[in-house]
């Protein structure tokens, strides 16, 4: 599962030069540099979609947490993002395994 990590104003006009701080990487994750650059600050922010955030598991529930768990680790300033992502996907896997009664 993937979250996106947007510049603050996104689409319409988005700001940049924030620095953006990360902790140490979260085990079955990874960030995917879009929208930054490096600057005098370190990592900046330089674009709209800053930063894609991805996490994985044995499943959909797995793959959530890990990527959370990762977006909790990094920070900019005005960093916006959805915390709903994958929120159908899973209602609808809960659906589909359930025993009739």
């Amino acid at each position: 599962m993937t979250v996106v990590l947007a510049a603050p104003g996104y689409p319409d006009r988005p700001v940049f030069g924030q620095k953006i701080s990360m902790a140490d990487a979260i085990p079955d994750s990874a960030v995917f540099h879009a929208g930054t650059r490096k600057g005098a600050q370190g990592v900046e922010v330089a674009g709209g979609r800053v930063l894609a955030v991805t996490g994985w598991g044995k499943d959909l529930q797995g793959a959530k947490e890990r990527a959370y768990a990762a977006v909790d680790g990094i920070c900019f300033a005005g960093m916006y993002f959805r915390r709903d992502i994958g929120h159908r996907a899973l209602g609808k896997i809960a659906d589909s395994v359930r025993v009739a009664s």
